[in-house]
């Protein structure tokens, strides 16, 4: 896969606070919310207009669930050149 998505699903009322940070913890991509079903995230590898080096990426994001109560979610993705 060429890029990174996050998509809304019907459990979902919004996603904010995304981020993407490098293994050093540095802020690679900052969203601060997605509201609807278009709204979609893309990350493509660029930050800055710039191609990120290859390696693990962390991502961090928070849920607003459809019950009112807030979920964070974290995983990794690997860029390879």
């Amino acid at each position: 896969n060429d890029n990174l998505s996050i998509y809304l699903s019907g459990g979902i009322l919004k996603v904010f606070d995304f981020r993407v940070m490098d293994r050093w913890g540095n802020l690679v991509l900052f969203r601060s919310e997605i509201l609807n079903e278009n709204d979609i995230l893309i990350w493509d590898g660029n930050s800055n207009g710039k191609s990120v080096e290859q390696g693990v990426y962390i991502y961090v994001a928070k849920l607003l669930l459809i019950d009112g109560t807030v979920s964070l979610i974290t995983g990794n993705v690997t860029v390879i050149r």
